[in-house]
């Protein structure tokens, strides 16, 4: 039986060698096919590689752009609102870095340039929510000022995870943070607790709106500012429940106002991530500047948003200022500066 056995184990493998030695073919390697996810790789890996040949100069350029509208606005003082604004506090509205450390070089330049008190990222720092990818939010400890978040259908456990072990940075729950005397509160992404980056289906999004109308329209005094990821659920919380409402998920800047609500995205601080270094006209690097005054009242109103934009592959930048002050936001309280 011991001799049948191994007879019978040593054709076994000579066959399996055998198949293997005839049916081998280096060239398959040329031909790689991906199922599932990983079908994506080689985009990707081709686009990253792209995109880091341009990371270094791209960053430099929008710094040194960032540092040129501080200096255009203090030359533009003497012509009254297009000048810098006097206001007690300055937040910075960034969101949808998706992997791009230009968007940190951008943020830390403007936050150099101008009196940024704390920062507000409404989401999506990655693109797959992984472990990795998640190792980026290491440049939020250089930029030293508070830094608070609310997840995006992007991030995942592991980035609100690694966000935890940064000093300066809050992941904003229900709960209500100060941060100078302004109440602050928001809500993660409803999937970040996932790895999936499919975002909720708008029938979620909208009965999730319903449940933070319900909860908050019985919370007295309600938040100065409430954060979000998705659109929808930003667009679905009742105009007039906060002040002002920040969120961004569709990559384009935007200001309204509804019903005593002011509803502000900030388009894409890291121009939709690698993605954004391909295409004829990319998307713009974006954020935006909040201007908060002191009423009579001791409380903290919105004054004005700069939305600032960094286009043509960081060849150019705009800046866009509404005035949003006794709860106006018309075609004449807006001014743009190319």
């Amino acid at each position: 039986q011991i001799m049948w056995g191994a007879v019978l184990g040593a054709l076994t493998v000579l066959f399996v060698l055998g198949t293997l030695y005839f049916s081998y073919d280096p060239t398959g390697f040329e031909r790689l096919e991906y199922k599932g996810i990983i079908e994506a790789a080689p985009w990707a890996l081709n686009l990253a590689w792209q995109a880091l040949d341009q990371v270094e100069e791209l960053g430099e350029r929008v710094q040194t752009l960032a540092r040129d509208l501080y200096t255009v606005l203090q030359d533009l003082e003497t012509l009254g609102p297009l000048g810098l604004v006097n206001a007690d506090i300055l937040a910075l509205h960034v969101s949808d870095i998706h992997n791009n450390p230009v968007a940190y070089n951008f943020a830390k330049q403007v936050i150099d340039s101008f009196p940024v008190d704390f920062v507000m990222d409404t989401g999506d720092i990655t693109d797959w929510g992984t472990a990795l990818e998640a190792e980026i939010t290491a440049r939020i400890g250089e930029l030293e000022i508070p830094y608070l978040f609310v997840s995006g259908n992007h991030d995942s456990p592991d980035v609100l995870a690694r966000l935890s072990t940064i000093e300066n940075a809050v992941v904003i729950s229900q709960e209500e943070q100060i941060v100078l005397g302004l109440t602050i509160a928001g809500t993660g992404d409803l999937v970040a607790d996932s790895y999936l980056a499919t975002p909720a289906s708008y029938s979620e999004l909208d009965a999730y709106a319903a449940e933070l109308n319900r909860y908050w329209s019985n919370v007295e005094p309600v938040p100065d500012i409430f954060m979000v990821h998705n659109h929808r659920l930003a667009e679905g919380l009742t105009p007039g429940l906060f002040p002002l409402v920040v969120y961004g998920h569709t990559h384009l800047w935007s200001v309204q106002e509804e019903g005593g609500t002011v509803y502000s995205n900030a388009g894409t601080t890291g121009a939709a991530g690698i993605r954004g270094f391909q295409g004829r006209e990319p998307l713009p690097y974006s954020l935006s500047l909040l201007y908060f005054i002191l009423d009579e009242e001791g409380g903290f109103v919105l004054q004005a948003i700069d939305g600032v934009h960094v286009t043509g592959l960081g060849t150019s930048f705009s800046l866009q200022r509404t005035f949003v002050e006794h709860g106006r936001n018309h075609d004449e309280n807006v001014e743009l500066l190319p």
